[in-house]
């Protein structure tokens, strides 16, 4: 955490993005490398800070309106409004309707994350009889994509797990990777390091150091799969940010961040005129006739001007 994100910290400004894969990490430890440049992850950390309502601009006086979370909520919701999925063709098509029928209600949290953030990556996994689904955005790199354009490798890292006096983060790559004699292996490989409240990658240890990872492989191949065990999704828009980049661009990048700020900063002077009396008064035409004489324009400070006739 550098000295200004501790200070924004400090004071209660500021959200620090604790789900970010470290790039440099990841091509260390499994010799791939992520499809993020410098500028897409300083893209991908402002469109974090938007979403969680600490955009750059913020302030002790300048207190974000939470716009950027409002525009993915009301994205997704027209877009899931008349959304329905309904799956036949025996018990396997019956078990995955069920599956699908106890996650339907997140999807516009899911939506609203990949719209707000350039993509959402979704992992679903065994629970017990069923499956549940966990949905990385930041907390996800991709590190490679097929001819297509469609993400077959990546990333993923956890939430900070404590145990006992200690923090553990795990990461888990995922990766389609081509054989010249033949089909495609799927490989799967889990690593634990220690960690903090905060999420950062420290050392490595083993997994059984923590109980809850104790049963995990390793490294597992996987023959015969014809695609990744995870989906991605990212919004239908061209990347304009960096448009040789194969991810995916928030619904408020470029222009929009401008203009958010603006509103921010609109709301905040509007604000201070009205607490300070310092705004400038309302006039009204003299032959204005949108409104019957009985109705009155309220300006600030309580002072009213009756409609002209």
């Amino acid at each position: 955490m550098g000295f200004i994100d501790w200070a924004r910290s400090l004071f209660g400004f500021g959200k620090v993005n604790r789900e970010a894969v470290p790039a440099g990490t990841i091509e260390r430890e499994f010799g791939a490398r992520p499809a993020v440049s410098r500028s897409m992850a300083e893209h991908l950390s402002l469109w974090w800070d938007l979403y969680t309502n600490h955009p750059p601009w913020e302030t002790s006086c300048v207190r974000p309106l939470g716009l950027p979370g409002a525009v993915g909520r009301e994205l997704s919701r027209h877009a899931l409004a008349e959304f329905q999925l309904s799956l036949t063709g025996g018990p396997r098509a019956d078990y995955l309707q069920q599956q699908f029928e106890a996650v339907e209600d997140q999807l516009g949290n899911f939506l609203e994350l990949g719209l707000c953030l350039g993509g959402v990556a979704l992992k679903p996994y065994p629970a017990g009889d069923g499956l549940l689904v966990d949905a990385y955005t930041t907390g996800f790199l991709p590190t490679r994509f097929d001819g297509a354009g469609r993400v077959t490798g990546g990333v993923f890292k956890s939430a900070p797990l404590r145990q006992g006096g200690d923090w553990y983060v795990k990461l888990e790559y995922h990766d389609l990777l081509p054989r010249e004699d033949g089909p495609p292996v799927y490989v799967v490989e889990n690593k634990a390091f220690r960690s903090g409240p905060e999420g950062g990658v420290g050392a490595q240890v083993p997994l059984n150091a923590v109980a809850e990872w104790a049963g995990l492989s390793p490294r597992e191949e996987i023959e015969n799969l014809e695609g990744p065990l995870f989906a991605y999704f990212k919004p239908p828009r061209s990347n304009d940010v960096e448009p040789s980049s194969r991810l995916g661009v928030s619904v408020y990048a470029g222009a929009t961040v401008d203009l958010l700020q603006q509103a921010d900063e609109q709301w905040y002077q509007l604000r201070r005129e009205y607490r300070t009396g310092k705004s400038k008064p309302i006039s009204v035409p003299p032959n204005f006739r949108g409104y019957s004489c009985k109705r009155h324009i309220q300006p600030p400070m309580g002072r009213e001007i009756p409609c002209s006739l």
